[in-house]
């Protein structure tokens, strides 16, 4: 061997060791391009080691986590753990390259972090200590910095050249060699602030427009449009994928627009309007169409596959983050859908529940009441962070003895992924109910796990003798629900329908804030307003829509976009906003100006608010009965015997 080649080798390999190795720097890393090709993969994994949690406020009961990718759009969660010292953040997308953590006080943000990631496929990002900032104006104290390291699976073995084998300092930057000269971006050692507001870098159409919510009775939307039109037609299911796209399902015939060929998905049934749509983030633009054999009766998206899950009365369906192209179907059909960021699925069947693991190879069939026409369930969510799925629900209780005798029990339900039952709130007997003078009858609508990653319910009850005003697990105390208005404190009832709404711990269903929410007549009687969604997002914040009538608070003076909606037209197809505490209403606007509405499906994340739902037209007016701007379609029927779906997107508080 000649001194040069025996040169050119020896720079080879120092050189292919200098790559091979991780950095001292824990937010730098290298990439070894020498290793012997893997199967690609997109997906890594992120442990925590806390050895220092004990910096962290005694108080912190949870740590909620998210990944952004370089334009700050999120990719990973939001997931929630118990605090521990050791947390394994599982299926986490390779282009992770920021995780925020959030530290929770039984579901109240009272500290961050933030810190700097690389996610390498089937391998493990350790994190050593990450750093905790109090959001607390005095004095925040940010913890040591985090040391982060890289341990590769079984599946990856990296060789370094036996004869180097440095020792790194994890706490010393090492000088660079002059032919190894790594550069840190300038975002290498992020500077948490007290408050972190993660602003994603838009890209084309997906800029949210106009301000959002401006005070309690005046909005700027981005867009509001009719979608589709006919004989039962109206958007039902709503969310917002891992690409800030918007992805709605209903009945929908108008499959038309500019450049969009539409996807055949009909699973043998013939086309009856059943349709998904994927919309640009801003809602103004239509990126794709796929058709179903059945109306679409709920969706829900994967925080971060993208994958839809579709119910229709036919069948369950799992489709592509793309929605053209089936990955699993059940055949019994379902009304009701919801999917964990862990990948497990459920959904609603008649009066049952079925639950699947993430492969879709273990079912539980949970089935509620023997009677079946005694018994209605009525929405499913999945919790990860317990492994547990939330139903919602009621049954018609019958007892010929005492003064509650004929009654609706209203009912939320826990159970794990295994199908044991976990716990159960409200649930009670037509005595207990007897004994309490809590006879209205009651249901539960609608329930949903928050991005905050507590539980939100919202029912109705005929007036106001309801089980809600006790606590779910002791219909004998109050529940001290938030009252702080003639429009939050029930009186000067006659029987109308009002609702209910709360937050519950996903542990063991107490409820931890709650607020009655009736309209009222110009006589201040009280009347009728029922929830048909519920979201939360990542501070709390409750957004709520369904129908109201006559009427919500300042129902002649709500302005969207500059214009004044108009006077009570019959019914409101509603949203209303409230505080994380309850005690103040954010917005409370309806989107009707001369038709009937009702609120159906809602969406919600750091970015934006979807709200979607079906109406009509009333008999005596021909202008268009509902708000529209910008919309994707303009025209509506005058015949009162269609129904119109509808959706409007804003800015997120």
């Amino acid at each position: 061997m000649t001194r040069s080649l025996f040169l050119k080798m020896l720079v080879l390999t120092f050189l292919g060791f200098v790559v091979g190795c991780g950095s001292s720097n824990p937010d730098f890393f290298y990439v070894n391009q020498g290793q012997q090709a893997q199967p690609v993969s997109t997906l890594g994994s992120i442990q925590l080691n806390q050895v220092l949690l004990r910096s962290v406020p005694m108080s912190v009961t949870d740590q909620r986590f998210r990944g952004f990718d370089v334009t700050g759009v999120v990719r990973y969660g939001p997931v929630s753990f118990p605090k521990s010292p050791t947390i394994v953040l599982a299926n986490v997308p390779t282009n992770v390259v920021r995780l925020q953590i959030d530290y929770l006080d039984d579901g109240v943000l009272v500290g961050t972090g933030s810190l700097t990631v690389e996610v390498r496929p089937n391998e493990t990002t350790v994190i050593e200590s990450p750093n905790f900032v109090d959001i607390a104006p005095a004095n925040p104290t940010p913890s040591p910095s985090p040391t982060v390291t890289v341990t590769p699976t079984p599946t990856v073995t990296p060789t370094p050249t036996p004869t180097v084998t440095p020792t790194p300092n994890p706490t010393v930057t090492p000088t660079p060699t002059p032919t190894v000269t790594p550069t840190p971006t300038p975002t290498v050692t992020p500077t948490p602030t007290p408050t972190v507001t993660t602003t994603p870098t838009p890209s084309p159409n997906d800029d949210v427009q106009g301000q959002g919510i401006v005070n309690s009775s005046t909005l700027e939307v981005s867009t509001a449009s009719f979608l589709g039109q006919g004989v039962d037609e109206g958007v039902k299911g709503a969310d917002i994928a891992p690409d800030r796209k918007i992805v709605l399902g209903g009945k929908i015939s108008n499959t038309t627009f500019p450049g969009v060929i539409p996807t055949e998905l009909t699973l043998g049934q013939p086309a009856s309007g059943g349709a998904i749509f994927r919309l640009s983030g801003d809602g103004r633009t239509v990126v794709s169409v796929t058709l179903l054999g059945s109306d679409v009766t709920d969706l829900a998206v994967h925080p971060t596959s993208g994958e839809i899950l579709v119910a229709t009365p036919e069948a369950v369906v799992l489709l592509n983050a793309t929605a053209d192209a089936i990955v699993w179907s059940a055949g019994s059909g379902g009304s009701r859908v919801d999917i964990g960021s862990d990948g497990t699925l459920a959904y609603v069947n008649g009066n049952s529940t079925v639950i699947l693991s993430s492969n879709r190879t273990q079912t539980e069939t949970l089935q509620e009441g023997v009677d079946y026409s005694a018994t209605d369930v009525t929405d499913v969510c999945v919790e990860p962070t317990t492994m547990r799925v939330v139903v919602s629900g009621w049954e018609q209780r019958d007892d010929n003895t005492g003064n509650v005798r004929q009654w609706q029990s209203p009912w939320l339900k826990a159970y794990s992924y295994n199908g044991a039952a976990a716990w159960t709130a409200y649930d009670f007997s037509n005595s207990q109910a007897d004994a309490e003078s809590r006879g209205s009858d009651s249901r539960m609508n609608v329930v949903s796990r928050g991005e905050d990653g507590q539980i939100y319910a919202a029912g109705q009850s005929s007036g106001g003798e309801s089980v809600f005003q006790r606590l779910p697990q002791d219909i004998s105390t109050n529940a001290g629900l938030v009252g702080n208005d003639t429009y939050t404190i029930p009186s000067n009832l006659g029987g109308p329908n009002i609702t209910f709404y709360g937050r519950f711990s996903p542990v063991n269903g107490t409820l931890q804030a709650g607020q009655i929410v009736l309209t009222r007549l110009m006589n201040g009687s009280g009347n009728t307003i029922v929830p048909r969604a519920i979201a939360a997002d990542g501070s709390g914040r409750v957004f709520l829509a369904g129908s109201a009538n006559a009427s919500l608070a300042n129902r002649d003076n709500l302005i969207i976009n500059g214009q004044n909606i108009g006077g009570y037209s019959g019914q409101d197809g509603f949203i209303l906003v409230a505080s994380s505490d309850l005690s103040t209403r954010e917005l409370w606007t309806s989107f009707t100006t001369g038709g009937r509405m009702t609120g159906l499906a809602l969406a919600v994340d750091s970015e934006k608010v979807v709200f979607a739902g079906q109406g009509r037209q009333n008999a005596a007016q021909t202008t268009s009965p509902f708000v529209t701007v910008e919309p994707i379609q303009s025209s509506f029927s005058n015949d009162t015997n269609d129904r119109m779906g509808f959706f409007a997107v804003f800015k997120a508080p």
